[in-house]
């Protein structure tokens, strides 16, 4: 099996083709055509292959989406998916190009959903936490409250300092003093003056 199923995709498909085998002589014939087919056309073998190391297994992933279990990270992981769906299908309508139609077929049943991919390029950071928990998985710049959440934790005194500057504007109180403890958290305190 080595080489033959040198990729995840490759093995689950290859393990699925083993224990469901194909009795209908014209899909088997089929089968063969494309085998031979890539035989022919190693390049196009060789392009293949290296997109398919890269995908992840899509079953799991469709799956986790359905649950709404999805981690950052397999969410990087689909965009990836997505974007080597993409180069197969490119790769696919090259190999049409050439003259030899029996890849057009599989091309037009290629929907790489360029839109989904993009979107995660755009608003999911590259190396992104395995755990929602673990935050920092949003690109800055997706949603305004977000980034005004991130400024104000990552800008907390100066956040504070300008609220109190605030207060004792609104109010007069110029004695007005922001406080913190373990217990109560952050309070506001007024000293006789």
């Amino acid at each position: 099996m080595a080489g033959v199923t040198d990729t995840t995709v490759l093995l689950v498909q290859f393990l699925h083709w083993m224990a469901l085998p194909l009795r209908n002589v014209g899909l088997i014939n089929e089968r063969l055509n494309y085998t031979q087919a890539l035989k022919d056309n190693p390049e196009l073998l060789e392009n293949l292959r290296s997109c398919l190391r890269q995908v992840g297994d899509l079953e799991r992933l469709v799956s986790k989406i359905s649950t709404l279990r999805l981690s950052p990270r397999d969410t990087n992981q689909l965009k990836l998916s997505l974007e080597c769906i993409g180069r197969i299908r490119d790769y696919l309508a090259e190999g049409s190009a050439g003259g030899n139609h029996i890849y057009d077929p599989l091309h037009e049943q290629l929907n790489p959903c360029r839109n989904v991919a993009e979107r995660i390029g755009r608003e999911i950071v590259e190396d992104p936490p395995l755990m929602i928990a673990k935050g920092a998985f949003i690109r800055d710049g997706v949603d305004a409250e977000l980034d005004n959440l991130r400024s104000m934790r990552s800008n907390s005194k100066e956040y504070l300092a300008t609220m109190r500057d605030n207060l004792v504007e609104e109010t007069g109180i110029s004695s007005l003093k922001l406080g913190y403890t373990g217990v109560f958290g952050y309070y506001l305190e007024v000293r006789n003056t």
